[in-house]
């Protein structure tokens, strides 16, 4: 069925479940955008509730839930150093403000929970090579359900190119959780893009990690990551500009 939860445009950059709702998250248009809550009936698809973002940020970038509470992703700014700044809500059923979090410098593109904490997975910037040039480093932070960080975990490239994650999820037959990106160059002169490859990072709860590189050069690279999906029986499919590889 065709949804137009409001008379503005509206535009969906997340969804997720939410007892037993599902939740759109985006930005809606009114002359200026705004950031825009869906809540869906889930057997009937119908909107529930509407909730609009003025002063909370740009956009609601993603969401996702633990239990009776909502959270959700919020992005200002663009993804440069000084610019971003990412806030995350926890909303209660009636999407009233329960607490928040803001965290400065970092661009996030992904959230996932895997019911004891929240992932966010995006971008920050360091000088690794002290050369007085700012480089991306891609990075998941780890957040309580009071939205407390308790670790930050940093991906770096070996050959000092930048790193961004574009994707968080939980494999729900494992529980462990993956995380996916790409590897990439960019010449300030001529503003190119070089992508190098794609890499996909294996959390479990014994807090070991395995990592799988897929470059450039490889048969099974794709293009440029942008995401990640599982199936039931826990197999990965990697989703790329130009295909998906298991």
């Amino acid at each position: 069925r065709h949804l137009d939860p409001t008379s503005a445009l509206d535009v969906v950059l997340g969804i997720c479940t939410f007892r037993d709702r599902r939740v759109l998250v985006g930005l809606s248009f009114w002359g200026d955008a705004a950031p825009l809550i869906v809540m869906l009936d889930r057997e009937t698809g119908d909107v529930v509730q509407t909730r609009d973002g003025y002063g909370w940020g740009d956009r609601f970038r993603r969401c996702t839930s633990i239990g009776d509470t909502l959270y959700v992703l919020v992005m200002s700014g663009n993804p440069v150093p000084g610019s971003a700044l990412s806030r995350v809500f926890a909303l209660d059923g009636d999407l009233n403000v329960v607490r928040a979090s803001d965290v400065y410098d970092r661009y996030y593109n992904a959230m996932a929970t895997d019911g004891q904490f929240i992932y966010l997975g995006g971008v920050w910037w360091s000088d690794l090579d002290f050369d007085g040039r700012l480089d991306w480093v891609g990075v998941v932070d780890v957040l309580t359900p009071e939205l407390w960080i308790v670790a930050s975990i940093p991906i770096y490239s070996s050959r000092r190119n930048n790193v961004t994650v574009v994707d968080v999820k939980v494999n729900p037959a494992t529980r462990g959780v993956w995380v996916a990106g790409t590897v990439f160059s960019y010449d300030e002169s001529s503003e190119d893009v070089k992508y190098h490859g794609n890499f996909v990072l294996v959390l479990d709860r014994t807090g070991d990690a395995r990592t799988v590189v897929i470059r450039e050069s490889d048969e099974y690279y794709v293009g440029p990551a942008y995401g990640l999906a599982f199936d039931n029986d826990g197999s990965a499919y990697l989703l790329g500009r130009e295909g998906v590889v298991k």
